[in-house]
């Protein structure tokens, strides 16, 4: 993953379709200790996990 120095990363959707997949990003930034990685969300209640 490619973390910044403030140690954030990118976020990516992944979307398939007849069996061809593709990744778009979403041009926004989270940090990755609040990154769940089970649910797929940001954990908290913050305006940045509420989208």
């Amino acid at each position: 993953m490619e973390t910044d120095v403030a140690g954030m990363v990118p976020l990516y959707e992944r979307i398939a379709y007849l069996g061809k997949r593709a990744e778009i990003s979403l041009k926004r930034r989270v940090h990755l200790a609040k990154w769940d990685a089970q649910t797929g969300f940001i954990k908290g209640t913050s305006p940045e996990a509420r989208g």
